[in-house]
This record gives structure tokens, C-alpha cells and sequence, in this order.
């Protein structure tokens, strides 16, 4: 039996060979308290992505490669936990992180490191102040001294929220519908 989060092994009671789930709990649990996992999303062309177990057990999935559109990511139903994103991909297009329901989603614009999300098993949301957890579908954050060159469109009662000052270039417009909340943490 395996535990709902990470996968962990449980080895049963009296078990003789218990040292060797212990010792694949230890590799999961390193891996959920700082491991990488890159994810090159080169070619994908089919979304969403249901990633493995191997895939979201680790802390930080980094996004590398050339996105030539918008990708979704998934999580199965029922897992919970932390996870550190990263869009390091080239190409001006997002990365969405969800669970398999996709009843709230977490965006990830191009060039942004960082973006801390959660899961409670049946939603993922974004972390951080400013009330910007817990919001739905489409929340977006745009990292400290990020230069926005691409339009943005903040869905009517979303979030977005930066973590310090961003420069909005000429011509490029974020629209903040009313209800939504654009948060300075």
C-alpha cells in the first residue's frame, strides 16, 4: 500500500524486508523537500500532460525547451502537497498547473521562477499574500523586475499578484476585469 501525496511505501506489519521501502521513503521524501525535476516541453502538442508520480514527487518542476503553445499540467485527484514552479521555456506562452479536474488552475507566464502552488488533494491554487490564494481557475503571478511584453488578461473574479516591481511595456495592456483582485506582496 502507498500512501495518497507522495507514493510512500507502507510496508506491511511484520514485515521482514521493511528496510526497502524505508530506505525508497527516504529518496521520495528528499526529493519532496528540495529535488528538481525538469520537464522538457519541447514538442508537446498534446494538452493536457498528466505528470508521473516520479514527476511530481520532487519540490521544483522546471519547465526548459521551446513551448510553441500553451500547456497544461496535471496532477492526479486526491494529491496534495507544495510544489515550486518554474517557465524557463522559450516561446511566449504559458505553463497551467492543475489536477486532473482542473477546477482551479495556477499560470505560469514565460520567463517566471518561483511560482510556489498547493494542493489540498482537490484544488491547486497559488500561494502568497494579498488574498491571492484560493482564488480559481487562472491565477497569475508575474515575478519581481519581470519586464511584461505580452498581453495579459486577468479573468473577471481572478488573481494576479507580483512579489515587487514589474515594467508593463508600451502598448502592452493587463486588463483587470472588475471583481478581480491584482495584489502587491
Amino acid at each position: 500500500m502507498t500512501t495518497t501525496n507522495k507514493g510512500l511505501a507502507e510496508p506491511a506489519s511484520g514485515d521482514l524486508n521493511w528496510n526497502v521501502p524505508l530506505n525508497s521513503n527516504f529518496s521520495i521524501l528528499d526529493n519532496a523537500l528540495g529535488g528538481v525535476t525538469t520537464i522538457d516541453v519541447t514538442a508537446i502538442t498534446a494538452t493536457p500532460v498528466n505528470l508521473s508520480a516520479a514527476q511530481y514527487q520532487s519540490l521544483i518542476i522546471a519547465f526548459t525547451g521551446t513551448l510553441t503553445a500553451n500547456v497544461t499540467y496535471r496532477i492526479p485527484n486526491g494529491v496534495g502537497g507544495q510544489w515550486i514552479l518554474t517557465n524557463a521555456a522559450t516561446g511566449a506562452y504559458t505553463i497551467t498547473f492543475t489536477n486532473v479536474s482542473g477546477a482551479t488552475t495556477v499560470l505560469v507566464p514565460p520567463s517566471i521562477t518561483g511560482v510556489t502552488a498547493y494542493s489540498n488533494g482537490t484544488n491547486v491554487y497559488l500561494t502568497g499574500g494579498g488574498g491571492a490564494t484560493g482564488g480559481g481557475a487562472d491565477q497569475v503571478f508575474f515575478q519581481n523586475s519581470q519586464n511584461v511584453t505580452t498581453s495579459y488578461s486577468i479573468p473577471s473574479g481572478k488573481n494576479a499578484m507580483t512579489a515587487g516591481p514589474i515594467t508593463i511595456n508600451a502598448g502592452v495592456t493587463v486588463t483587470i476585469p472588475t471583481g478581480s483582485v491584482w495584489s502587491i506582496i
